[in-house]
């Protein structure tokens, strides 16, 4: 009987289930030459094992795609070579589970290891039929072991990379001679013996001085060949990008004669050489025609309050000879030091803020630009997402120091939940008596320094609460001096 020499893939024997090779003779795959055949070791009846019809030899660098099916139902365990049923044989014994490893091309039973090549491992929780297992070997691609293999020794294979893996200097992370026309590192291309140039200085371009063109003159730079002139009608840091409109430019200057009268442009230069291009230079504005002005202030603001679903819908009026329209945001009005933010751009007369937070209002301005520059800021208008809050409560335990400081009236209060800044207000009576107080300053803590204060003078202080739904009612107020 032949004897089992070598494990493909299997459990324990005692147990469980496996595949591999036999031998007629002694020797062992792919030292032996002599005829082999695939085997299956099994949980059943007999000698519990049956050896395949296929015969194949050793060391004939052959891929054999090999299946094993075991029908539990049907008492059957079926052998496939390469898509073929090449055996089957009744089984009545079962298949018992357990906890020993799975070994693929290991055996812990004989110590008849694999020496070959196993690729494509499967393994199923079904049966497949003859056609699924055909389906199957012809859709698997035989492996090609050249490239996985390192032919020059250094330390790379085709599969890894290697670009030329005939030659030791040649493979991924290698010195790349510059100019030699090989690809040492496998990056793709040979490296350029020149470094790419710097950007070019003093960049000008006429103000209105030559007709009919905008004439743009620049410092070389030193190793560059040529140059590239880009052009935008605002300067990049608005979101706008420039767009090349002049390609190896030799010499240094160029004549824009596509320049619209009236109209300002931004350039950019780049310096190029054979190693490569350099960033964009300092931009600097031209013209020609007569000069140009600002567009208008937007008119008619209008923010939503509420009635846009997670969102906060920003209209104005267009104005003439814009190119954009600036979106401004803050929790306050700017005159209480509130913090303006630009939140986006719109080529329209509109805008959504879909990063306004549920409940809280919001101040908006609208700027109009142009190529010339940026309006002023147009009066604000609030606007919010959900509902409408109601306003704070008035700070608690205001108290004005009675000449304990020197130099100054300290006054203090209790924080109010909410509050986004507080403001002091001061008067030399009380409103009942006629006085009328006058704000002398805000701020987001809650202690103020009133320097301004007269020596020897009584004043009444009150404090109000603010957050972006505006300021709560006066504090009871204190009366406080310095000597």
């Amino acid at each position: 009987m032949a004897r089992l020499t070598i494990i493909v893939i299997g459990k324990d024997y005692d147990t469980a289930f496996s595949v591999g090779i036999t031998s007629g003779g002694s020797g062992d795959c792919p030292a032996g030459d002599d005829v082999k055949r695939f085997m299956i070791l099994y949980v059943g009846d007999e000698s519990s094992w049956f050896n395949g019809g296929t015969n194949f030899s050793c060391g004939t660098d052959t891929w054999y795609h090999v299946a094993v099916t075991f029908d539990d139902a049907a008492d059957t365990v079926q052998l496939y070579v390469n898509g073929v049923l090449d055996d089957e044989k009744v089984n009545t014994g079962t298949i018992t589970p357990n906890d020993y490893p799975l070994g693929i091309g290991l055996d812990g039973f004989q110590g008849d290891d694999f020496t070959g090549s196993i690729d494509n491992v499967r393994i199923y929780n079904r049966v497949l039929s003859g056609s699924e297992v055909m389906e199957i070997f012809n859709l698997t691609e035989v492996p090609d072991e050249g490239n996985k293999v390192d032919d020059d020794g250094d330390g790379y294979t085709e599969n890894q990379g290697d670009c030329n893996d005939t030659n030791v200097s040649i493979h991924p992370g290698a010195a790349d001679i510059c100019g030699d026309g090989v690809d040492q590192n496998c990056d793709g291309k040979d490296k350029g013996c020149l470094d790419a140039p710097s950007p070019p200085t003093g960049v000008s371009a006429s103000d209105g001085t030559i007709t009919g063109k905008v004439q743009v003159s620049w410092t070389a730079s030193e190793g560059a060949a040529d140059y590239d002139v880009y052009r935008a009608d605002m300067p990049a840091w608005t979101g706008t990008a420039p767009v090349r409109m002049a390609v190896s430019v030799i010499g240094s200057s160029y004549d824009d004669t596509t320049a619209v009268s009236g109209n300002r442009y931004y350039y950019w230069v780049k310096a190029r050489n054979a190693g490569g291009v350099s960033k964009y230079s300092n931009f600097d504005a031209g013209y020609w025609g007569m000069q140009g002005s600002l567009p208008a202030v937007p008119g008619n603001v209008s923010a939503t309050d509420g009635s846009s679903s997670g969102k906060v819908d920003i209209t104005w009026n267009a104005t003439d000879n814009t190119l954009v329209y600036e979106i401004w945001r803050a929790d306050i009005p700017a005159f209480l030091g509130g913090n303006i933010k630009k939140i986006g751009t719109s080529a329209t007369t509109s805008y959504s803020d879909s990063t306004a937070v549920n409940g809280n209002r919001y101040y908006y301005w609208v700027k109009a630009r142009n190529s010339w520059g940026v309006s002023r800021y147009s009066a604000f208008d609030t606007g919010y997402v959900g509902a409408a809050a109601s306003k704070l409560s008035a700070p608690e335990n205001v108290t004005a120091s009675d000449g304990s400081v020197s130099g100054k009236v300290q006054v203090v209060w209790d924080a109010t939940t909410g509050t986004v800044l507080y403001e002091v207000w001061r008067a030399t009576k009380l409103v009942s008596e006629g006085g009328k107080p006058a704000r002398i300053g805000f701020l987001p803590g809650t202690s103020f320094d009133d320097t301004s204060a007269t020596i020897g003078t009584t004043y009444y202080y009150w404090v109000k609460s603010r957050d972006s739904w505006g300021a709560s009612r006066y504090s009871v107020p204190d009366t406080g001096y310095h000597n």
